[in-house]
């Protein structure tokens, strides 16, 4: 005797039958099925060019805030030299501290657009790759119909 339920029983065998139907209709209609993929296809291409989107804009975030940093930098350098020129040490002492604070923050920042570029890159690169497979299936509904 099965310690099997009826229930699980009655599922795998309605399942099976239904995916042996589904196979017998996608092979009955390949066109019908290869269609289907290539609108599935396009949302998948469509995600990616989403994602690329986000990456682009991630990269454009991380560079205008590099250029921020940058010129903050450059202000504070020019108080510090003024600072020391009129002997005021304090002032000095702090502009260079928040120079620092500055300096550690491009590190990071650095980090973030070089970490967009490269997930941009390679999402370009997956895009490219499912336009090319797109095209091949294209290729061979249109092989079908002719």
């Amino acid at each position: 005797m099965t310690t099997e339920g009826l229930g699980n029983r009655v599922k795998r065998l309605l399942t099976a039958n239904v995916h042996a139907l589904v196979s017998s209709l996608e092979s009955r209609t390949p066109q019908a099925v290869l269609e289907q993929y290539l609108r599935e296809f396009d949302e998948v291409i469509a995600q990616a060019r989403v994602g690329l989107g986000q990456h682009e804009a991630a990269k454009h975030q991380a560079a205008k805030a590099i250029a921020r940093l940058n010129n903050e930098i450059e202000r504070l350098d020019e108080q510090v030299t003024i600072a020391l020129n009129h002997g005021d040490d304090a002032a000095a002492r702090a502009g260079t501290e928040r120079q620092i604070d500055l300096e550690d923050q491009l590190g990071t920042l650095n980090a973030s657009l070089q970490e967009a570029v490269e997930k941009s890159v390679a999402t370009e690169t997956d895009l490219l790759g499912l336009r090319a497979k797109r095209a091949e299936m294209e290729q061979a509904l249109a092989g079908m119909v002719a």
